[in-house]
């Protein structure tokens, strides 16, 4: 009595988050830490 939908050309999680090809735990502190300025964008966008 349920609906079952396939997706015909599934796309992994890592393309909807749009992370990184390099594991997270190889990046540096450079790039995990975007810095305020970028912090200070985020918070604008959600207020």
């Amino acid at each position: 009595t349920g609906l079952i939908y396939v997706d015909q050309e599934p796309v992994d999680l890592h393309h909807h988050l749009a992370t990184v090809e390099k594991p997270l735990n190889e990046l540096g502190e450079a790039e995990l830490c975007p810095g305020s300025a970028a912090l200070e964008r985020i918070n604008a966008g959600l207020r």
